[in-house]
């Protein structure tokens, strides 16, 4: 609020009375967790009670995990909440983050990569491009990011040449429900069926589905995706189409490019007739089909 410059003290002292709580919550993640889950308010800390609840974290040294989060002050937090959940168990997670210098990165990296106890890393977008981690059972988005390509760029870290084939990427998604957020969430997932498969040649698209979010939320904050929902849906059905049609064109001239080639070339060999070797050729070929030509020209 600060950074934005925002000066509404009744906005103001309620994200302070949220701030409170939310520290308190932290504070005492280790007794909500293991004796009063009802407790748990917030998304990190229901994050650590799906990874305890959902996953073999604790107790298989093969499993491994990426946390995405857009914000580095998120990863800061989560970072600390899973050391106190998991340091007594002689597990750990690493951090790949802005503000981190390459050899810390590169280190970050190896760890998660050859420590049977390093079972997570979490990552701001700086861990969304040019990372390998197709070692990992799934990905836990603590938010989501507006941009599709952002999102597909999280998910391209774990699926990636080297997996198995048959191996799946798991997407665990946070997000609070009645807001912009699962309208959000619904959209990547059922207009660009964004976790169930790739962009793959769809990211000429993204711009315009952005651009369509933007003017649903400029027309109506808060429920302003909601209405547009279905509309947003058709269209990038539609936009999927057009896409899936080109690259149906793409694929025919590629496949079909050799006869191209080698018909252009019989046409041209022809029309010099290459000392009426090749001419003759054809229609000594034509007259066993039954077909007689006569020639136009003396000269051929």
């Amino acid at each position: 609020l600060k950074k934005l410059g925002i000066d509404d003290s009744r906005l103001i002292d309620g994200a302070a009375i949220w701030a409170k709580q939310a520290e308190s919550e932290h504070r005492n993640v280790n007794y909500i967790l293991d004796d009063d889950p009802d407790l748990i308010k917030g998304r990190l800390l229901k994050a650590l009670d799906y990874i305890d609840q959902e996953t073999d974290l604790a107790t298989d040294d093969t499993f491994k995990m990426v946390v995405f989060t857009s914000h580095k002050a998120t990863l800061d937090a989560f970072d600390e909440l899973f050391r106190q959940r998991y340091d007594s168990q002689d597990i750990y997670a690493t951090v790949f983050g802005s503000g981190m210098s390459r050899e810390d990165l590169e280190e970050s990296v190896y760890l998660f990569q050859n420590d049977p106890n390093c079972r997570a890393i979490i990552c701001d977008e700086t861990g969304g491009e040019g990372r390998n981690f197709q070692s990992a059972r799934l990905v836990l988005h603590l938010d989501l990011p507006w941009s599709a390509n952002a999102l597909e760029q999280r998910i391209g870290r774990l699926d990636r040449l080297g997996r198995d084939a048959d191996k799946d990427v798991l997407s665990v998604i946070l997000y609070a429900q009645g807001t912009v957020e699962e309208q959000l969430f619904l959209i990547w997932r059922d207009g660009l069926k964004l976790f169930e498969e790739s962009l793959s040649g769809l990211e000429i698209i993204t711009g315009e589905l952005n651009q369509l979010i933007v003017e649903a939320l400029t027309d109506d904050y808060y429920f302003g995706l909601k209405n547009a929902f279905e509309d947003i849906l058709d269209q990038a059905e539609e936009m999927r189409e057009a896409v899936e049609d080109e690259k149906d064109f793409d694929l025919g001239a590629t496949l079909y490019s050799p006869m191209v080639d080698g018909v252009d070339r019989t046409l041209a060999l022809y029309e010099h007739e290459d000392g009426n070797l090749f001419a003759e050729a054809m229609m000594s070929w034509a007259a066993q089909a039954g077909l007689h030509g006569r020639r136009g020209r003396e000269e051929g």
